[in-house]
């Protein structure tokens, strides 16, 4: 399981890096990656997961002599899975200069933290945020997601 979202973690940073903030990012000394979710309360026991595995991939890329040659600062928010919460959450990170953003966790945290983030030209990959809208709507080009939504799985339990 651990293996698992260390991989996932990996691939969203590569993808993140060939998914257009490069740019941004020739100027900067470090990379900066923001991990943000429920990582107290109730839900902390999904989000958690990820930080954990970013801290390990990042720990590793930097070990590695970084990405061309820059190292990668995690900065850690915790949202709660609150969407009150979740836009103060993603305005401390773009206030802080975050490159991409991995979370949030919660789909309504996320919808409420995405307008901020598209704002500021900052990408997001959620391993968790299902809601259909988030990607359907065609209102936030800079989302994406590693799990299916919704309405996907719901297709395929029903398939099942």
């Amino acid at each position: 399981m651990m293996r698992m979202k260390l991989r996932v973690a990996h691939r969203m940073m590569i993808a993140a890096l060939g998914l257009g903030i490069t740019l941004p990012l020739l100027a900067a000394d470090t990379i900066k990656l923001g991990v943000a979710g429920a990582h107290s309360g109730d839900l902390a026991s999904y989000g958690l997961p990820s930080v954990n595995a970013a801290k390990i991939v990042v720990e590793q890329i930097n070990a590695a002599g970084g990405i061309d040659g820059k190292r990668v600062e995690l900065l850690i928010e915790d949202d709660v899975c609150k969407p009150e919460v979740a836009t103060n959450t993603a305005t401390k990170l773009v206030s802080d200069g975050v490159n991409v953003v991995m979370g949030h966790i919660c789909s309504g945290a996320t919808k409420a933290a995405l307008p901020i983030y598209l704002d500021a030209g900052v990408l997001v990959m959620s391993p968790s945020a299902t809601n259909p809208a988030l990607t359907q709507s065609g209102d936030y080009p800079n989302f994406f997601r590693t799990i299916a939504s919704d309405d996907a799985q719901a297709r395929t339990e029903v398939d099942f």
